[in-house]
């Protein structure tokens, strides 16, 4: 996969914790764990993760709160809540506290990866600067303008200009 994702997850359930850990270490990630808010802006501080994975219900410091101070040090940091409060206002607060994704415990592992992946702009593995070259020169050689005519082919029918 080339670089490791660097993640943070805070998650106060310390077995939960250690599962998860564990299990995205083993496809690769590069995992910081902290037990509860106050340690995730510490380890956060120490470590620049590319992706937060935290709870929510967390002794010292909830995941809410926790995230909002986040904000305020790193805007634009992907954050995941993954969370048992699975009511539609808790879903709500967390994307307005400044969440990205909201998954809902009990969940996949699998879906928890390749949301971690997206939201990390990793998704598939693969690079996207690959995908976009061969976006842009498909375009340009199949769909692009003629240069000597005011219509521009698509998919084998001239659209007129």
């Amino acid at each position: 996969m080339g670089d490791k994702i660097r993640l943070l997850l805070v998650e106060d359930e310390q077995t939960l914790a250690g599962i998860i850990a564990d299990t995205l270490s083993e496809k690769g990630f590069e995992v910081t764990v902290a037990y509860d808010g106050e340690a995730g802006l510490r380890a956060f501080r120490g470590s620049r993760p590319d992706v937060v994975v935290s709870d929510v219900m967390m002794p010292c410091m909830d995941g809410f709160t926790f995230v909002g101070r986040l904000r305020r040090e790193a805007p634009g940091v992907p954050v995941l809540f993954l969370s048992a409060r699975s009511a539609a206002e808790d879903v709500v607060q967390g994307f307005e506290t400044g969440g990205n994704d909201y998954l809902r415990k009990p969940f996949a592992m699998s879906e928890l990866i390749v949301r971690v992946r997206a939201l990390a702009g990793r998704a598939g593995g693969g690079s996207p600067g690959l995908f976009f070259l061969f976006f842009f020169f498909f375009f340009f050689c199949f769909l692009g303008p003629h240069p000597q005519h005011t219509e521009v082919p698509r998919l084998g029918v001239p659209l007129e200009l």
